[in-house]
């Protein structure tokens, strides 16, 4: 079983309080875990009951409750039995605010889910009770705005969070000025013609004359044909290995 108790100080008159909290069907007024509250009629000599549905730790329960204790204005509690077995007890306490105009209220609520688990992987009792915890304080807020805007007896609303100031726009960005050119721009060799033949051999790129500043006919043959000579080269050296190794051979 969770218990979770809390203490509110309204500025409303005790009596405008006890009037809503101790009115089972002005509980979804100001405690959103209740979907809805239908009365029952109870026979003579019976505890007033009511039927509740609610939603608490992400489970959806039918709650039949009743009465058990109503003294006004300052005490009121009720007990609830739900379809799975779920146990569910409210008791409400008022008393004279501190100042001696407003209402010090005190809430307890027991939930007993009955060992389930809601999500399956958090243990019942630490998840159930920080629903608990939650929905108490959510609670107390929305019952101080219900009663300062006229749901009781007028007292002065509960003030929110004040809203941030609104961000002053951003001054426009200026654009960067303009680079100027390199004095060594100037300096720079021409592109080479489009017509003209790049040379790309190896006495061109050892030479510096990489990039080329002209072109130069049959570049790419004598690339070629120095690759062939290399060729050539290795081709004899391999032959004079292989006449060495045949000689030592035969011998």
């Amino acid at each position: 079983m969770a218990t979770a108790r809390a203490n509110a100080d309204l500025a409303a008159p005790v009596a405008a309080v006890y009037a809503v909290v101790a009115n089972p069907a002005r509980l979804p007024e100001w405690d959103v875990t209740y979907d809805a509250v239908t009365p029952r009629q109870a026979e003579p000599g019976e505890e007033p009951t009511f039927e509740a549905h609610r939603v608490l730790a992400d489970r959806a329960m039918r709650l039949v409750c009743r009465v058990v204790e109503e003294e006004s204005p300052n005490r009121f509690a009720f007990a609830c039995g739900g379809d799975a077995g779920e146990q569910v007890g409210e008791e409400f306490l008022l008393a004279d605010g501190s100042d001696g105009a407003g209402t010090r209220l005190t809430r307890q609520a027991d939930f007993d889910f009955g060992n389930v688990d809601p999500l399956g992987v958090v243990p019942e009792q630490i998840y159930l009770q920080a629903w608990l915890d939650r929905s108490v304080e959510q609670a107390f807020g929305r019952l101080g705005v219900l009663l300062g805007a006229g749901g009781g007896e007028a007292g002065p609303a509960v003030a929110g969070p004040a809203s941030p100031p609104a961000l002053a726009a951003a001054p426009p960005v200026a654009p960067p000025p303009p680079v100027a050119a390199s004095a060594d721009a100037d300096r720079l060799p021409p592109a080479p013609p489009e017509d003209a033949v790049v040379d790309i051999s190896p006495e061109a790129v050892g030479q510096g004359r990489w990039p080329p500043e002209g072109g130069k006919q049959g570049g790419v043959f004598d690339f070629v044909k120095i690759e062939f000579e290399v060729f050539l080269v290795a081709v004899v050296v391999a032959l004079v290995f292989l006449a060495i190794i045949v000689v030592f051979a035969v011998r």
